[in-house]
């Protein structure tokens, strides 16, 4: 099972996005335990998971308790290259520098 934490405002699109691709999924419950959670923006996240992806355009509290170095934050729309693909990107970004 999925779980999402998103902002209010999104929930109509989350739901028509997992309506789409038929995938089970519910908004976040505390008391349950998910196989992969998805958290947009800077939602508390005190759960358990599988797989935790944590998504926003802009550094996030996530990032300063786990440690995680950003860059470059944008809010104009770029392209982001990766592997010879192209994508673009219409809203906030941020970069995280690279590893040796």
């Amino acid at each position: 099972m999925i779980g999402v934490i998103a902002d209010p405002t999104d929930h109509d699109v989350v739901r028509e996005f997992f309506e789409l691709f038929k995938t089970p999924w519910e908004f976040y419950r505390g008391a349950r335990h998910y196989d992969v959670l998805l958290c947009a923006g800077d939602g508390q996240v005190n759960a358990t998971a599988k797989l935790l992806v944590v998504y926003a355009g802009r550094k996030t509290r996530f990032d300063d308790r786990q440690k995680i170095q950003t860059g470059r934050e944008r809010t104009q729309a770029c392209i982001v290259s990766y592997l010879g693909n192209r994508i673009p990107i219409y809203g906030n970004t941020i970069t995280f520098p690279q590893k040796g």
